[in-house]
């Protein structure tokens, strides 16, 4: 599959299967490897700024976008993406690959809808990057700058402040409006640039097979941080680094492992933790200690349903009504 092609499967699987995107890529990406960094980019660039693109698309399409076909609203956001927010795409090369996409979703009768649309979106682009925040501006990913548009699309931010950090930078309204009140306008734009930029990729080197010097001679680029086995290291595919067939490291955001090592784990018995996902923070305290640990992994289903089953296997007291719930 092409990189596009990559991209608008992970968006249909994460809107059809609700599997998150980047388990979704990791599992496509194995047939196309060469097609990693781009389709990357516009994975997860579109699924970040879904309420941007939805605004800058909006003035374009003559019925309310949630009626759209999935499938063609997927690959409008991906051209908006390429158009908007994504540099190094020539606008027409954007517009005519991902128009080529209606084939690959199955819908070729939207080519005309979406050859259409995306020519208005290329038409109202700019190559002007500023740091000037308006409502013809829109935030970049991974900078402190924003792409001038031709006509005002987001809302305007001195008049309507929470609207343009909630369209501009694509968070939720409400939380727009609670850390708009808590942190105040600037604020909450230095974070919105912060929340879309790539995150850094950091490393836990594994204590039990190498040190943390040792590993970085494989490494030249790798930077070390504040816990102990912590690097990080320059985007790319993990399968490729060394040491990754071996066990050397994993994939561990640096707070996690802070927050492991806040714990002072000590060597005495063996770490264990109850959780709804893959408990990292436990295994790296483990492995700070010396010893393997022993992880549970419980989801809320679970324990719900073994909390009823218990409940069901419990003898009833004599003349106990059995509780019924409400559907309602």
């Amino acid at each position: 599959m092409t990189a596009r092609e990559l991209a608008a499967e992970v968006l249909r699987r994460g809107r059809e299967e609700h599997v998150f995107a980047s388990d979704a890529l990791e599992a496509l990406i194995a047939d196309s490897p060469q097609e990693r960094r781009l389709a990357t980019q516009l994975a997860y660039g579109t699924t970040r700024r879904v309420a941007t693109l939805d605004a800058i698309l909006r003035p374009f399409v003559r019925q309310p976008l949630f009626q759209l076909e999935p499938e063609v609203l997927d690959v409008l956001r991906l051209g908006a993406y390429q158009l908007v927010l994504l540099d190094g795409i020539p606008p027409h090369a954007a517009v005519h690959e991902t128009v080529e996409l209606v084939r690959f979703v199955r819908k070729p009768q939207a080519s005309g809808l979406i050859n259409g649309v995306l020519r208005r979106v290329a038409e109202l682009v700019t190559d002007d990057v500023t740091g000037d925040l308006r409502a013809d501006t829109v935030p970049l990913d991974g900078s402190q700058q924003f792409r001038r548009l031709n006509q005002a699309i987001l809302p305007d931010p001195v008049t309507n402040p929470i609207g343009y950090i909630a369209t501009g930078f694509s968070w939720p309204r409400w939380l727009a409006e609670r850390w708009f009140d808590r942190f105040g306008f600037n604020e909450c734009c230095r974070l919105g640039f912060l929340f879309n930029a790539p995150p850094p990729l950091w490393l836990r080197v594994n204590a039990l097979k190498t040190t943390r010097d040792a590993f970085r001679t494989h490494l030249t680029d790798a930077v070390p941080g504040e816990a102990p086995q912590s690097l990080r290291v320059p985007g790319g595919s993990i399968r490729d680094l060394p040491g990754f067939a071996d066990g050397a490291f994993a994939v561990h955001d640096h707070s996690s492992q802070l927050v492991a090592m806040a714990l002072r784990p000590k060597p005495v018995g063996k770490p264990m933790t109850a959780r709804a996902v893959p408990a990292m923070a436990t295994n790296a305290a483990s492995v700070a200690i010396g010893v393997m640990s022993v992880v549970m992994s419980v989801g809320a289903a679970a324990v719900v349903g073994h909390r009823n089953a218990t409940r069901r296997a419990r003898p009833k007291a004599a003349g106990q009504i059995p509780h019924r719930h409400s559907r309602r």
